[in-house]
């Protein structure tokens, strides 16, 4: 109950999970409720760049240069090669990464050419 309350000040979603375990409502949709807010908080973390950014550098004691070698021996090149290369398995922010590039590409080209360049 300690931790319900805890949680309670964080975030509505818990507050009211731990009034229903309080009042006596259904315990197992208290303790689903309970589940979907951890678990949307893991989501909102893992899909913060800047915070991902954090645990990177954390995990190889602030070393930038070693955190970006493992991203790339890691995960980083599968997602960089769909992102830049000719493939058709991409997801759709993969997709419109690639679109928002290629554009940015044909814009700085057109000035160039405009320019003379």
């Amino acid at each position: 109950a300690a931790l319900l309350a805890a949680a309670a000040v964080y975030t509505p979603a818990a507050h009211a999970a731990a009034e229903a375990i309080q009042s006596g409502v259904d315990m197992s949709l208290a303790v689903g409720s309970g589940a979907a807010v951890a678990g949307l908080g893991a989501l909102l973390v893992a899909a913060d760049p800047q915070k991902r950014r954090e645990q990177q550098l954390a995990s190889h004691d602030g070393d930038e240069l070693e955190a970006v070698k493992n991203y790339f021996n890691t995960d980083g090149f599968s997602r960089w090669q769909k992102i830049y290369g000719e493939t058709d398995e991409v997801n759709k922010v993969q997709l419109d990464i690639r679109q928002g590039h290629a554009q940015t590409v044909q814009k700085v080209l057109g000035w160039l050419d405009a320019e003379g360049g």
